[in-house]
C-alpha cells in the first residue's frame, strides 16, 4: 500500500494543477524522470485542454495501465470578480 500524504498549496491565475495516472507515465511506477518529462509537456500549454491532449498524444501506447488525466487551471478573475 503507497503512503498517502497531503498538503497545501496556493495557485495563482494560469497556474494549473495535473493529475494523472500512471499509464501517462509510462507504467504503474511515478518516478521523478516520468514527472519532469510529463511537467515538460504541459508546459506553456495554453489552455488545460491543450494539456490534456499533449498527455495522450505522447502516451506509452505499450502500457496495459489505464490512461487517466484531470487538468484543472486556475483562471484569471474580472477586476471585483469572485
Amino acid at each position: 500500500e503507497q503512503p498517502f500524504e497531503s498538503g497545501n498549496t496556493v495557485l495563482e491565475p494560469g497556474d494549473a494543477l495535473v493529475i494523472y495516472s500512471g499509464g501517462l507515465a509510462g507504467g504503474d511506477l511515478l518516478t521523478t524522470e516520468s514527472n519532469r518529462r510529463l511537467a515538460a509537456l504541459v508546459r506553456g500549454a495554453g489552455s488545460a485542454q491543450e494539456m490534456v491532449d499533449r498527455l495522450f498524444t505522447n502516451a506509452p501506447d505499450d502500457t496495459d495501465t489505464d490512461q487517466a488525466a484531470l487538468v484543472l487551471r486556475c483562471a484569471t478573475l474580472p477586476a471585483g470578480g469572485r
